[in-house]
C-alpha cells in the first residue's frame, strides 16, 4: 500500500475568541458499504448534553480495533444516550 502521509506543518493556535470543547467521548456512525465516521465528542454530564467536535472517516477493517482503543480513555456515545449538537461552532472533517 502506497503511503498517503502528507508532510504539512500543523498550527495548534487558539482564537482567543472561541472556546475549546474538550474531546471526552465518540461515537462510531455507520456511512455506506464497508465505511463509518469516527465523532469525537464533547460530552456534559451534568447536562446530558454532547457536542460533535470533529468527525473523521474509517475503513470497517480498522473499526474494531479503533473502538477497542478509544474505549479504553473515553466512552462511547450512542445517540439514545444524550442529545447530540452537530456542529457547536466551525467543525473540522477529515476524510
Amino acid at each position: 500500500m502506497a503511503d498517503r502521509r502528507i508532510q504539512c506543518p500543523v498550527e495548534d493556535r487558539v482564537n482567543a475568541n472561541e472556546s475549546v470543547l474538550e474531546v471526552n467521548a465518540f461515537r462510531i456512525v455507520p456511512e455506506s458499504g464497508d465505511n463509518f465516521f469516527l465523532d469525537f465528542i464533547h460530552y456534559s454530564a451534568a447536562t446530558v448534553e454532547a457536542f460533535v467536535v470533529f468527525r473523521v472517516r474509517l475503513h470497517g477493517d480498522v473499526l474494531e480495533s479503533t473502538r477497542d482503543r478509544l474505549s479504553q480513555d473515553m466512552v462511547e456515545v450512542t445517540s439514545s444516550d444524550v442529545s447530540l449538537v452537530w456542529p457547536p461552532m466551525a467543525s473540522a472533517m477529515v476524510n
